[in-house]
């Protein structure tokens, strides 16, 4: 199986509806992204994505973009 896709991703973790999600979502900018659900983000993403949970990915990780941007380096895209 293949690396899910992110917005995929982050509707998983947050339990909603992936038409809910756009490039600009991020924590405190969608109404399930706040603390608890960036949490449950950042545990997909560890387990999908193999990153290292740490201050700093904790805090890079807090919008869709940055996200999108990291999933297009594991696919190889420029």
């Amino acid at each position: 199986m293949g690396l899910p896709e992110p917005f995929e991703l982050v509707a998983r973790a947050l339990q909603c509806p992936l038409e809910t999600l756009r490039v600009d979502s991020g924590l405190n900018r969608h109404p399930k992204w706040d603390s608890m659900g960036h949490l449950e983000i950042i545990m997909a993403l560890e387990q999908s994505y193999a990153i290292q949970i740490s201050e700093e990915t904790i805090r890079r990780f807090e919008s869709m973009s940055t996200i999108i941007e990291y999933y297009e380096k594991l696919k190889g895209r420029p």
